[in-house]
């Protein structure tokens, strides 16, 4: 099926991917025969569910990797993308879901090292992303930190502006505003308009459809590795393939959300005149101080997304306060879902053992003891990825073979699926379709049923709508709570 509005038929594309198959170790097959085509001065938005084949397709237009089949042209003429470097040299650049930066090299190296590949001036690209965090309003990015040093969100919001810096003909960014708050989002998605009226192209996947219906110039939409439609910027087929956005309010409102927990418990946890810093000493919270009980969704929101990283950490326990105390329930279970997966798995390792890595963990040992047998190791990944719905191509292929949305799937399920006292989600719904959304939602509500003390750290209060819970705003480093009236209005 393609329908929509496209380009003249007299205008040539700047990349054709043509049949493309992607078939991993194992037989998963992540795309069968996709055929795409990317024109300048256009926004293409690649839709589907997790595990679709949407950032596998990126990454072979970006030269990340090299599909199994089928050919790749550039103004007609067949191409071989062996290697990012030699796609940012034919003028394609990438943001990839996660962070493709090396976190132990500054900012201002990291964007050395890009500028080699694409023969720009490093230090032009540096001002551009300097020029364009002023002209949204933001601090600028001391270049002299570490990329490690950075909040999940300002790693985002940096390899985007390298990549639209770098891109001299076309951007592919994979889920690029997955991290950031409302606001940024919206800055990001001008910006990006602003470059395609320049001529270049934009090919974006995303999973807030809301974002991005009224924003894109064609639509892509994936299942299973198949491309099932093509349509254009006026809503064709939506209501089909996505019925539950096109019957929603579309407002990106938050009304749904309920105040109040589901019911009183025991405390698990209590902050006093908690003060938190980042790496570089900003802060992100003063003073705060706040209770969760058993049976009850807390919630803080950072509507610029500073500290949700930090917070999160400190309240798990692996990162010290400034000043301040935390109190937790001696003996309580404590499980933390970080906003990217790399935090919580081994992305080199196999997806059995990342499924069983708490068990692995927890397990008492003694000296002659086996750690875990294949036969229990095999089981218990078996039952948590029956559990979590997520696809895999084998157990024993590594984490990496995973799609973004299905990965962090089975880091959520993992931690949850352990029976905790106290559960911290931080950026609960990044990288997740629609369908993982409601799954989760589901999840988080019958944890708090069955007796876990649930906080969830965010920066988009989207991510609470369909959720009774209690509600913080992060404010110049203050805790703001809600009244009832005001929670329906946010």
């Amino acid at each position: 099926m393609e329908l929509g509005i496209y380009m003249s038929e007299a205008k040539a594309p700047i990349i054709e991917a043509r049949d493309i198959w992607a078939v991993y170790p194992g037989g998963y097959t992540a795309l069968s025969g996709v055929d795409l085509s990317i024109y300048e001065g256009e926004i293409h938005v690649i839709l589907g569910e997790n595990g679709a084949g949407k950032t596998t397709l990126l990454k072979i237009l970006s030269g990340y990797m090299r599909p199994t089949a089928g050919e790749i042209r550039i103004d007609g003429e067949k191409v071989f993308l062996k290697s990012p470097r030699v796609a940012l040299e034919k003028g394609i650049s990438m943001a990839y879901q996660g962070s493709s930066l090396i976190g132990e090299l500054t900012v201002e190296e990291n964007i050395s090292i890009i500028s080699r590949s694409c023969r720009m001036n490093p230090r032009g690209i540096l001002k551009n992303v300097e020029n364009t965090l002023g002209k949204m309003g933001l601090r600028e990015i001391d270049p002299s930190v570490k990329v490690s040093n950075l909040s999940p969100s300002e790693r985002q919001l940096l390899e985007v502006l390298i990549a639209v810096a770098v891109g001299r003909r076309v951007i592919l960014l994979d889920e690029p505003t997955s991290l950031l708050s409302p606001e940024i989002s919206k800055e990001i998605l001008r910006i990006l308009r602003k470059v395609s009226m320049d001529g270049k192209a934009v090919v974006m996947t995303n999973h807030k459809i809301r974002e991005v219906i009224g924003f894109g110039d064609r639509f892509t939409i994936l299942k299973r590795g198949l491309k099932v439609a093509e349509v254009g910027s006026c809503g064709e087929c939506f209501e089909e393939f996505f019925p539950h956005v096109i019957n929603n309010d579309g407002q990106g409102s938050v009304a749904g959300i309920t105040d109040s927990s589901i019911g009183n418990g025991e405390e698990i946890l209590s902050a006093k005149d908690l003060t938190v810093i980042d790496d570089r000493g900003i802060y992100v919270m003063r003073g705060a101080s706040f209770k969760v009980s058993r049976r009850e969704v807390v919630a803080i929101v950072s509507l610029d997304g500073r500290g949700v990283r930090e917070i999160a950490e400190t309240i798990y326990g692996i990162r010290s306060p400034l000043s301040g105390e935390i109190w937790v329930k001696p003996g309580s279970r404590i499980s933390y879902v970080p906003s990217d997966t790399e935090r919580g798995s081994v992305m080199s390792m196999s997806i059995a053992i990342n499924a069983s890595m708490r068990r692995l963990l927890e397990k008492p040992l003694r000296i002659g003891d086996v750690l875990i047998s294949h036969k229990d190791l095999r089981s218990y990944a078996e039952s948590l990825i029956r559990e979590s719905s997520i696809k895999v191509p084998s157990i024993w292929s590594s984490m990496r073979s995973l799609s973004g949305g299905n990965a962090r799937r089975l880091v959520i399920w993992r931690e949850a699926l352990r029976k905790p006292d106290l559960i911290i989600f931080e950026e609960p719904l990044a990288n997740l379709d629609i369908s993982s959304i409601e799954l989760l939602k589901e999840l988080i509500k019958d944890l708090a049923m069955r007796g876990s003390a649930v906080v969830i750290i965010t920066s988009d209060p989207e991510d609470l709508k369909e959720l009774r819970c209690r509600v913080f705003f992060l404010r110049e480093g203050a805790l703001v709570g809600l009244e009832k009236s005001q929670v329906q209005g946010i």
